[in-house]
């Protein structure tokens, strides 16, 4: 038994090396993740975008950001009847918000990728969430990682924004970043009910379509 749990102790003293490592290293992935974030932020400034991108970090939670500004999108009855019209009636601007990159690290070195929709007061998307990956270290954070993730924020943006109109690839590739996302999710009834071989294959398959097609 002494011999057994001495293997058990290697095992486990390798692991949390391995933790550790993970978690020394987001304090020097995340530098890189911050700095294409904030040219961004920088060049969404410039005029050449219809929103300002913000980059934050909370170093508390391991966690960055990078995050829309807010534009209004129309007006607005403040009732619950909008065909009765009352002179007491209060016109309301409403305004979207919302978009964001999440990448935070968890307890056990993993980094967790949430993409965030606009949401308005009158616009509640389907889709206000998704997971796009949970990476198991911070080392797959590569700049093709980066790219696709940055890629699928502006899908996604544009997907829920009421200022655009997304086109057919855009609902097929969010679809499927919706539909592999809830595989993420812990006893999600979904996963349980749809794991069928074929129907994972042709989903991979047409995501990983779009995102190509995205990119040319």
């Amino acid at each position: 038994m002494y011999s057994y749990l001495s293997k058990i102790y290697k095992l486990n003293k390798k692991s949390q090396q391995k933790r550790f490592i993970k978690r020394l290293n987001w304090s020097v992935q995340k530098y890189r993740v911050l700095r294409t974030f904030e040219k961004l932020a920088h060049d969404s400034r410039q005029g050449s975008f219809i929103d300002s991108l913000y980059v934050t970090e909370n170093k508390e939670l391991r966690q960055i950001q990078l995050h829309s500004g807010k534009h209004p999108i129309g007006l607005y009855l403040e009732t619950n009847d909008q065909y009765n019209l009352q002179h007491n009636q209060n016109i309301c601007l409403d305004v979207e918000s919302g978009a964001a990159i999440v990448l935070s690290q968890g307890a056990s070195g993993e980094v967790i990728v949430l993409l965030y929709s606009f949401v308005s007061e009158q616009r509640q998307p389907h889709i206000e969430s998704l997971v796009w990956s949970v990476l198991s270290s911070p080392d797959d954070l590569t700049n093709n990682v980066i790219k696709k993730i940055i890629t699928d924020f502006f899908i996604l943006s544009r997907y829920t924004s009421a200022l655009y109109t997304e086109t057919f690839l855009d609902r097929l590739r969010i679809n499927y970043l919706n539909y592999k996302g809830k595989f993420y999710i812990p006893n999600n009834k979904v996963r349980n009910a749809l794991l069928n071989h074929w129907v994972v294959l042709l989903i991979g398959l047409i995501g990983s379509i779009c995102s190509i097609v995205g990119f040319f």
